[in-house]
């Protein structure tokens, strides 16, 4: 019964987490477009690029949303705490993807993709779209529900009290 218990808290927790990196795709083109907009005064191709781009950025999002709370599950295990507060949970998001992000840009080297590279600025604010979309939002999705009958198997850490 436990057991059962366990494994649907974990698929729900992966699903939000997915969920919530589907519903960080539109936002995430959204805030490019704007950005797009604020730079150069107006959105090439009229937006066309993000909503053919929309169905991959789903599947991105889902797949980052559905790691995301993978490794929140992981942290709630190991922490044993059957709550995580919502700032801990994005904290968590955000670090996963900056990680992600940043292993791939090691990998890649210095491989010349044929692209203008970005300003400072403008990497600056795709990253911080790229962590909020797919890492923080996924995070903040990713809420762990915990049964009454699992507080037996995810008890709190008991803090006391030194004794004098």
């Amino acid at each position: 019964m436990i057991m059962a218990a366990l494994k649907k808290t974990n698929v729900r927790l992966i699903w939000r987490g997915a969920l919530g990196g589907t519903l960080g795709a539109p936002l995430l083109l959204t805030g490019l477009a704007l950005h797009e907009k604020l730079r150069m005064g107006y959105i090439p191709y009229g937006g066309g690029l993000e909503i053919i781009a929309l169905p991959t950025f789903l599947l991105v999002g889902a797949v980052f949303g559905a790691v995301v709370g993978g490794v929140i599950w992981i942290f709630v295990r190991i922490i044993g705490a059957a709550k995580l507060p919502v700032m801990m949970r994005a904290i968590i998001g955000a670090a996963f993807l900056v990680i992600f992000i940043s292993v791939s840009q090691m990998l890649r080297g210095k491989t010349n993709s044929g692209l203008i590279p970005p300003t400072p600025l403008e990497a600056i604010i795709n990253v911080l779209l790229y962590i909020t979309s797919f890492g923080a939002l996924p995070g903040i999705a990713a809420r762990p529900r915990i049964m009454e009958d699992e507080k037996r198997v995810l008890p709190q850490r008991h803090r006391t009290k030194p004794c004098s």
